[in-house]
């Protein structure tokens, strides 16, 4: 057996572990061919989406930012199709038949969980450079407000923004969550009875 199968199968908590439907199987198992959603080849994954290489300034700016866009048809790709986005945070989109697990991931790719938006999921994306503790307090609201999350670092935030909760059709964008927790709550609440 392939020495990095055997360690998705042991370690596949800490990747984007995708819940896998029998009839889409050969087209998108979750292990195979799954390089294409991060540039790399199965056996190297690409830390620059997951690690700080450039330890960020401490900015003073409180940038908050809500937008919502149309719906994008969703269109589901096998994984042997690369996925393009015309945003580094999509909100809608094609994506992969199989959606993620809920839960915390080491790195989940957007065409990961552009999937489990569709059904529901909110999405906290968190620059790898950010402070610890802010993004100690953005893991704590996820696990405390909802059962279907994804919480997975993502390296191309945009507007310099180093935390983004995705929801479906909408995002909202901070570069700071300390001062804005009620900003993120309100909105998660407001998402989810839309």
């Amino acid at each position: 057996m392939n020495f990095f199968i055997l360690f998705l199968l042991l370690f596949s908590h800490s990747l984007c572990k995708s819940i896998r439907h029998s009839e889409i199987d050969s087209c998108d198992d979750t292990v195979n061919g799954i390089g294409i959603e991060w540039d790399g080849e199965d056996d190297k994954i690409n830390s620059k989406f997951y690690k700080c290489y450039l330890k960020l300034p401490k900015t003073k700016l409180n940038y908050v930012n809500e937008s919502c866009f149309s719906i994008d048809v969703p269109y589901h790709y096998c994984v042997s199709k690369k996925i393009i986005y015309s945003s580094s945070v999509p909100t809608s989109g094609s994506h992969r038949p199989n959606w993620p697990v809920y839960g915390e991931y080491l790195y989940c790719p957007p065409q990961r969980w552009l999937h489990a938006l569709e059904h529901g999921a909110v999405v906290f994306l968190y620059d790898p450079c950010a402070d610890e503790y802010e993004i100690e307090i953005f893991r704590s609201i996820a696990q405390k407000c909802l059962r279907r999350f994804i919480l997975t670092p993502h390296s191309s935030l945009e507007n310099d923004s180093l935390f983004t909760i995705v929801t479906y059709g909408c995002k909202l964008e901070l570069t700071n969550l300390i001062g804005n927790e009620k900003i993120v709550t309100d909105y998660i609440k407001v998402s989810l009875q839309n």
